[in-house]
C-alpha cells in the first residue's frame, strides 16, 4: 500500500509493535522495497512471547523484524514504561533521529 498510495511523503515507515514474535508468518524485511523503514517496538510483559525461539524478544526483531533506512527497536518493560517508549519511539521517528545503543537503558539501535 505504501508503493502505490497517493500520498507523497518524504519517508516511508512502518511500524511494528508486539509482545510476541513472528510466528509462522513470512519473513517481514524480506517483504518490503528498498527505502521502506520497520522500526519496532517490543513489549515485555508479565505473560508475553518473551523469550522468542531462546533469545529476548527485541534480539528477534533487530534479527528478523525491522529493517531499513535507520531501523531501530525500543523496548518498553521494566526499564522504559509503554507510555515513554511509545512517546521515544515517535519522536525519534519524527525527527529521523537513530537512537544509540544503549540509549534510555531498554533501547537499542540496529
Amino acid at each position: 500500500m505504501i508503493e502505490t498510495n497517493a500520498i507523497d511523503g518524504t519517508r516511508r515507515v512502518i511500524d511494528l509493535s508486539a509482545d510476541a514474535g513472528n510466528y509462522g508468518g513470512r519473513p517481514i524485511a524480506e517483504e518490503l522495497a528498498d527505502g521502506i523503514t520497520i522500526n519496532g517496538l517490543a513489549i515485555a510483559r508479565h505473560g508475553s512471547g518473551r523469550p522468542y525461539m531462546g533469545m529476548p524478544l527485541e534480539d528477534h526483531f533487530r534479527n528478523d523484524i525491522i529493517g531499513g533506512p535507520g531501523a531501530f527497536v525500543i523496548t518498553a518493560g521494566q526499564e522504559l514504561s509503554f507510555a515513554d517508549a511509545v512517546l521515544k519511539k515517535l519522536v525519534l521517528e519524527i525527527v529521523g533521529a537513530v537512537p544509540a545503543a544503549g540509549q534510555l537503558g531498554a533501547l537499542a539501535a540496529e
